[in-house]
């Protein structure tokens, strides 16, 4: 079957049309965020520790820098289906086999053409790394190049969602030569790297940030924004200062925007969304490895009064895989019928109590509960606290720098896991992304994932099952099960649904700006702007 889709341009609505004028009002009044720069030159604020580095598996923070300088061989367009990148068509003679044909005369920012070697280095580093992905790439067998433009993928077994990994930053394509010629320091300040992406890194600064000029040879058309500043902040405050005094153009992701509103005096722009807030359990632990104590838990948070805290109309929410995850393998009926058939911990501190009563820890539990410093987290957790106390849970609070943070949640080993904190998670339209991030038990001694270290003999074979059948029936009873063991074991307690938010200066537009866009790809965000008619 060969498949062959030309990349669509979709407005959603007025809401991408006139994103300028939810900043600047539609009468033009300019508002905080709308002053003073270019519309050619975009200065973006990114909450980030530091950008250390653009190595696509190494990057610990900014990972919203990747999809402005990589592309990947799939995108999306704007309703999150898949669409020709840097192939251009793609068949699958077979169930374990893909061949890719790509775009002829794409260009590196040093002028040398792009072939399948170039693909070929990409993904064997992209897949055989140890990195969050590796575990995603697990049924490849291997990836050849049939000839300078067509790359044959095999698997070792079918599995359904391989493309849209093709179309994450954790399959970014580079240049073969400039890695082998850089593999100790590829991808740090002062080596940097080479791609085929819209932008071109020209300098990296882990505290200063980064400075990327348009590449106007890039395949998908020439940028419109001809330059692009990148800045970290530690928090979200301090970026919502800057954009505030009208240094900062935009600020994307925006993972807290009730808190960005209060400081700059502006209110981000927001579409319906699916961004996943959720607490981990790391279930290696004690007390936390008692499945008791973590249902008490979650009998003991009132999830409406903390989406109430949280703001920007977040939604509580039951299913570890909510409906918009699944959604590509079973009808919106069929889903919220199985949604509807979980146990779910609604809020009763009776029930929290006698779950406690049932653990091995019937006087009650003491717990460290970890959150970075920035935005409505530390507000949050001390809420959580507060509700836990009542069921006997007692917790110390520990509010972390967004550096200290960083490095918790980074540590690999399970025994070294953050006990307790919350997690935030963009939602993807593929529900291994989600299922096996959080729920695969090889993730369990693995940086930045799997942050329950959750070890189920169960999970681990419906999670290969979700993945390797391409039946949609299938795929949903593997993810459906998948919802079901989550939801009794309790790794994750599920808390709210947010939007996908961003604060942009009335200089610009985004009228692609929908449910499925993300700072983190496929699709580079900032090659899709505008100047503001």
């Amino acid at each position: 079957m060969t498949r062959k889709r030309s990349k669509r341009l979709v407005a959603v609505g007025a809401t991408g049309v006139c994103v300028a004028a939810l900043l600047t009002g539609c009468n033009g009044a300019e508002k905080p965020g709308a002053i003073g720069g270019k519309a050619d030159h975009l200065r973006w604020g990114i909450v980030a520790d530091s950008l250390d580095s653009v190595d696509p598996l190494t990057l610990t923070s900014g990972n919203a820098l990747l999809a402005t300088v990589y592309d990947a061989l799939l995108t999306a367009d704007a309703e999150g289906q898949l669409a020709p990148g840097l192939a251009e068509s793609w068949d699958t003679p077979d169930a374990l086999t893909y061949v890719f044909h790509l775009r002829k005369g794409v260009k590196f920012w040093d002028g040398t053409e792009m072939t399948s070697a170039d693909v070929v280095a990409s993904l064997d580093y992209d897949r055989l790394s140890p990195s969050p992905y590796e575990s995603l790439f697990m049924n490849v067998a291997n990836v050849t190049a049939k000839d300078p433009y067509t790359v044959v993928l095999t698997m070792k077994q079918a599995e359904a969602s391989v493309l849209s990994l093709l179309a994450s930053v954790g399959a970014s394509i580079f240049q073969k030569k400039f890695h082998d010629e850089h593999k100790t320091d590829f991808g740090k300040p002062g080596t940097l790297t080479m791609a085929t992406g819209p932008y071109r890194v020209d300098t990296l600064n882990p505290t200063e940030g980064a400075e990327f000029s348009a590449n106007p040879d890039w395949w998908g058309g020439k940028p419109t924004i001809r330059k692009v500043s990148v800045k970290p902040f530690k928090t979200v405050t301090s970026a919502a200062l800057a954009y505030r005094s009208g240094g900062l153009d935009a600020v994307y992701p925006l993972a807290d925007p009730r808190a960005f509103a209060a400081s700059s005096k502006a209110k981000p722009v927001s579409v319906p969304g699916c961004k996943q807030t959720f607490m981990s359990l790391n279930t290696q632990v004690d007390p936390w490895n008692d499945v008791h104590v973590r249902r008490a838990f979650a009998y003991a948070l009132n999830r409406k009064d903390l989406a109430i805290a949280e703001g920007d109309d977040a939604v509580p929410y039951d299913s570890l895989l909510p409906a918009q995850v699944l959604a590509k393998v079973a009808d919106k009926t069929d889903i919220d019928a199985m949604i509807g058939s979980l146990p779910t911990y609604g809020f009763d501190l009776t029930k929290a109590k006698e779950e406690i009563a049932r653990s091995g820890h019937p006087d009650g539990v003491k717990g460290t509960f970890e959150v970075p410093e920035d935005g409505v987290r530390p507000k949050i957790a001390q809420a959580i606290a507060g509700m836990v106390a009542k069921a006997g849970i007692e917790l110390d609070v520990k509010v972390l720098s967004e550096a200290q943070y960083t490095q918790r949640v980074g540590e690999g080993a399970a025994k070294d896991k953050v006990q307790l904190t919350i997690q935030r998670l963009d939602c993807s339209e593929e529900p291994n992304t989600t299922a096996g991030f959080l729920l695969d038990g090889s993730q369990a001694d693995v940086a930045y994932a799997n942050y329950a270290a959750y070890r189920n003999p169960e999970a681990d074979k419906l999670v290969k099952a979700g993945i390797s059948t391409t039946d949609r029936a299938g795929r949903f009873q593997a993810y459906s099960a998948l919802d079901r063991l989550a939801a009794e074991d309790v790794p994750y307690i599920p808390l709210y649904l947010g939007k996908n938010a961003l604060a942009l200066s009335g200089r610009f537009a985004w009228p692609e700006l929908n449910p499925f866009s993300s700072a983190y790809g496929p699709a580079a965000w900032v090659a899709q702007l505008k100047p503001a008619s």
